[in-house]
């Protein structure tokens, strides 16, 4: 329907994707997997589960090995030189510029990047969703140096888009205590899902998150270069080994 919509305009479709699905899990997943899509993985999804007994921080630190604790406790403590404020409309139009910075600045070190926000992405964003929506700045003394968005959606919180000055990160643990904030945040919210997205496998581990594998399958309009995706598609997909790190007691 859409790709129709499209031609009606106008507008040439070359390659369709489809995403996120669990291998699996339903019909539509069935029906892709035996067409001429072809499917592919890139970096697992992090997602956080949170147990519903957790009403405070602390709960959450309660629940894991010591060892974890005093990570939480050191990391904490470096960022208390950070100020936070869920940022207005008005504040993202006065801060668009250092907000797409920032942005640019952790989207170019991403593996695999299949596109650039536009520079008014985050103005659009909360114009459209409102409330559901949140882009929390970070500041240091009265300077931007960070943002994180989340989007709410019933039981569900997405960790969506962030960016960050990497110079705050090493001395003050700045990404580290962002997840931390987004967990918070999360428990708050009396969520019971966290989608932490598909970058910093490790650190986020590290955090509670546990990964979780989602197909994409992809169709060329092209009939010869449809068939030749299937052996093209994976070796352009990059295999990042990474160690997964509960922090949790067993």
């Amino acid at each position: 329907m859409l790709i129709n919509r499209a031609r009606s305009h106008g507008i040439k479709i070359k390659t369709t994707m489809v995403k996120d699905f669990r291998l699996g899990e339903d019909k539509l997943t069935s029906k892709f997997q035996h067409s001429d899509y072809t499917p592919y993985s890139a970096d697992p999804t992090m997602v956080f589960r949170l147990d519903p007994e957790w009403i405070t921080f602390d709960d959450y630190l309660s629940a894991m090995k010591s060892k974890a604790r005093v990570r939480v406790k050191r990391a904490k403590k470096l960022g208390q030189v950070f100020s936070v404020k869920t940022l207005s409309l008005e504040d993202l139009k006065a801060n668009n510029a250092r907000i797409y910075d920032l942005y640019l600045r952790i989207a170019s070190y991403s593996s695999f990047n299949l596109f650039t926000l536009h520079q008014d992405y985050f103005i659009t964003l909360k114009e459209s969703l409102g409330k559901s929506v949140d882009i929390i700045g970070v500041y240091f003394d009265s300077e931007l140096v960070a943002f994180y968005t989340t989007i709410n959606d019933g039981e569900q919180m997405h960790g969506h888009f962030l960016g960050y000055d990497q110079s705050y990160n090493k001395k003050y643990q700045l990404y580290l205590n962002m997840l931390y904030w987004l967990v918070q945040k999360a428990i708050e919210h009396r969520v019971k899902v966290l989608e932490l997205s598909r970058t910093a496998l490790e650190i986020k581990s590290s955090i509670g998150a546990q990964p979780y594998d989602l197909a994409v399958y992809t169709y060329a309009q092209n009939k010869f270069i449809n068939r030749l995706m299937k052996t093209v598609v994976p070796i352009f997909i990059p295999n990042n080994e990474w160690q997964e790190r509960s922090p949790f007691k067993a």
